[in-house]
């Protein structure tokens, strides 16, 4: 298998482009053989320079030809040269070839390498500069919990990266892209956002940690014939920081719903719990010796730091975990891990799911695919080393799968902390909004009766945007018309609103005391906030209903259906709604 895989890769190689093939000895075999295993189940070598060199002059040639054909102006033919500014500042050019093997060790495990080679001193590329230049990202295996089941740590060079990104900005000569991020970045400054301090707060690298615990089952059940155990997840980022620069700044966007609570060592903002169909998330985001962690839940965050201090069980005390990562270096510049025990209880969930399968009524074909992934498979693990070298990069693992499959593995756990954290994290934030969505009305209902106090009970005449411009006296800023789920300016000028500016519908004209308290006056769009909707009642109170509406008629129609309104002032409302979905609701 990994000779198919392997040969398009060969032949480009070879087919390289003629003149440019290295000269016999002139590869950089010898180099990556050193760093390889022979005589193992796998071994294989490609030189990348000859085919770099084609394919950059081939496109070089390519874009030249284009622009000679169609007459390219002075900017396309600077973004061109960014394009291939960027490709030589890369470094993509300085790597000479790679090399792969894979050898069995006794207990049938196997022992991979992969080296990726650039030659000594020449490094100069920002991917090599950017990417393991600080040995000892594996001393915060420390971090991790017995009850790990995945974990990730690496250095990325972030500071470096913006300040690459801000030069290539600048010397681009492309005047509408830095005009266009001189702003981007204006905007951020003004909204606290300083990327230049946030960057270089954070120590050049970044972990994941994901523990599973099965003394803890969660029930998963998507219908009555299938029931599924799963161990109890949670995850968290890890950032070592030198400052609190990034928590202060995650205070103050997350301030209308997250509970800060201060500690002489710990700085803790707590989310609302967001549950799914399996597990509740409790997001937090804390602050202490030197860390911040962006957490699923307040407990894993005990639990790294427990092992860090020796009051807790560690991953690297465990017997398991020994055995895995035996003859690899524990002072490497970054690793990756997922657990033995963690494969076994996956390889239990899988035959559960099998047997599942079979006392249901699932057809023959799918449970013999299911059985043939299982026959003969034993738990999976991976230790997995990072090292960068004078020459090049150095990845050492030793697993339960072969080097191509381990190369695959390398994507495992950012899709679990996507699936897990960012979910349990973008709901939160949703949720804010809709917190925040609730305030603004509860401040334009406010603001309503106040205009009504001072007209003689009467509200503003014009409907949607006119209407609500003569609140200006009572409001403090245009920004509460918009829910913030929308992140685009909102201009300041209240005399050039227009509708598409504002996120809710007000219905104008009505003097209070001839509508009923609970008549629907100002509420959101359709689409503001998915299958919730917030409405402002002419008593001036706010609810959220949990309803979704396609058009603000269906809004209306699902409003009074459990109301009981006068049928010539329903009529007038619908009407009213009509005109909205007739003219758009952004006239």
């Amino acid at each position: 298998m990994m000779a198919i895989s392997a040969l398009p890769l060969i032949m480009m190689t070879f087919f390289a482009g003629g003149e440019l093939l290295p000269a016999p000895g002139s590869s950089s075999y010898d180099a990556v053989a050193t760093r390889l295993e022979p005589g193992g189940r796998l071994y294989m070598y490609v030189a990348t320079d000859a085919y770099i060199e084609s394919s950059i002059q081939s496109a070089e040639k390519l874009v030249q030809a284009a622009f000679a054909e169609e007459n390219a102006n002075a900017e396309e033919r600077k973004v061109s040269e960014l394009v291939f500014g960027l490709v030589e500042d890369s470094g993509i050019r300085q790597l000479t070839g790679f090399g792969i093997s894979s050898s069995v060790r006794m207990g049938g495990y196997y022992h991979n390498r992969f080296y990726m080679h650039h030659g000594k001193g020449n490094n100069t590329g920002k991917v090599w500069q950017l990417i393991g230049n600080k040995p000892g990202a594996l001393a915060h295996l420390d971090l991790c919990p017995a009850s790990t089941a995945v974990a990730e740590f690496g250095e990325f060079d972030l500071s470096g990266t913006w300040l690459w990104v801000k030069e290539v900005v600048k010397t681009s000569n492309i005047e509408e892209m830095q005009t266009s991020f001189d702003q981007f970045q204006g905007i951020l400054l003004q909204q606290g956002i300083d990327l230049d301090r946030l960057t270089a707060s954070i120590d050049d690298e970044f972990g994941l940690i994901i523990t599973l615990d099965p003394t803890t089952m969660q029930t998963f059940a998507p219908s009555p014939d299938f029931t599924l155990q799963i161990p109890d997840l949670a995850a968290t980022l890890v950032l070592p920081v030198n400052s609190s620069d990034l928590f202060e700044l995650l205070k103050l966007r997350l301030a209308p719903f997250a509970q800060l609570a201060e500690f002489p060592e710990r700085r803790v903002l707590q989310m609302p719990p967001v549950n799914t169909p399996v597990f509740t998330f409790k997001p937090v985001i804390v602050q202490t010796d030197g860390f911040l962690f962006l957490a699923s839940r307040p407990e894993i965050v005990d639990q790294c730091l427990a092992a860090r201090n020796g009051t807790g069980q560690r991953l690297l005390d465990d017997a398991n975990f020994k055995t895995a990562s035996e003859g690899l270096p524990l002072d490497a510049d970054g690793f990756v891990c997922v657990s033995p025990q963690a494969g076994e209880l996956f390889l239990d969930i899988q035959k559960s799911v099998l047997k599942q399968a079979r006392t249901a009524n699932t057809s023959d074909t799918l449970v013999n695919l299911l059985d043939s992934t299982l026959s003969g498979t034993r738990p999976f693990f991976l230790v997995s080393v990072f090292h960068a070298m004078e020459d090049g990069w150095w990845v050492r693992s030793n697993s339960s799968l072969n080097a191509g499959q381990f190369l695959m593995m390398k994507t495992i756990a950012g899709p679990i902390f996507l699936g897990t954290v960012l979910p349990a994290t973008f709901n939160a934030r949703k949720r804010a909004r809709e917190v925040q969505c609730m305030s603004n009305l509860r401040q334009i209902a406010l603001a309503l009766m106040m205009y009504a106090s001072d007209h003689d009970g009467q509200l503003p005449q014009a409907d949607g945007i006119e209407g609500l411009r003569e609140l200006e006296p009572y409001l403090s800023d245009t920004a509460i018309l918009r829910c913030p789920a929308i992140t685009a300016e909102m201009p300041a000028d209240w005399s050039i609103l227009k509708e598409s500016d504002v996120s809710y519908v007000y219905f104008g004209g009505f003097k209070l005391e001839d509508v009923p308290h609970d008549a629907p006056i100002v509420f959101d769009k359709p689409y503001n906030h998915g299958n919730k909707i917030n409405v402002g009642f002419a008593d001036g109170h706010v609810e959220t209903l949990d309803l979704f509406a396609g058009s603000v008629l269906e809004i209306v129609q699902k409003v009074s259906s459990s109301r009981e309104y006068d049928p010539d002032f329903l009529k007038l409302i619908e009407t009213k709604a009509q005109t909205f979905d007739q003219r758009g609701l952004n006239y």
